[in-house]
């Protein structure tokens, strides 16, 4: 045989989509992320930025911050990305007090400097 007898086969997996913490792989490029993550109620700071390149864990990182968030505060979260935020022509936002009135000063005035 021209192959030397050797013969390919093809499976076929389902493709299934891996956002829980056991799915995540801490390495030394995300560590930091991912100890503010863990450390971010403890530590009186509630926000944090997260930075990369496409495909490097950003969405999954944010899907385990929300998640912690549940976890650490019994609070539902409202996952939006950055482009949602900055392309909206109008938001709507219902506020139900505690808020902070900072930082909602700074998004309506940010939406309202785009005209």
């Amino acid at each position: 045989m021209a192959d030397g007898g050797l013969h390919q086969s093809a499976f076929s997996f389902d493709v299934r989509t891996l956002i829980g913490r056991a799915d995540f792989l801490t390495a030394p490029c995300n560590r930091e992320a991912v100890a503010m993550i863990d450390g971010f109620y403890e530590s009186g700071f509630y926000a944090g930025v997260i930075y990369g390149e496409k495909g490097c864990g950003k969405s999954h990182l944010s899907r385990l911050f929300a998640e912690v968030v549940r976890e650490k505060t019994g609070a539902d979260t409202v996952f939006l990305t950055a482009p949602d935020l900055i392309e909206a022509k109008y938001a709507v936002l219902e506020i139900i007090p505690p808020v902070d009135e900072t930082a909602l000063f700074h998004c309506l005035n940010d939406f309202k400097n785009r005209g």
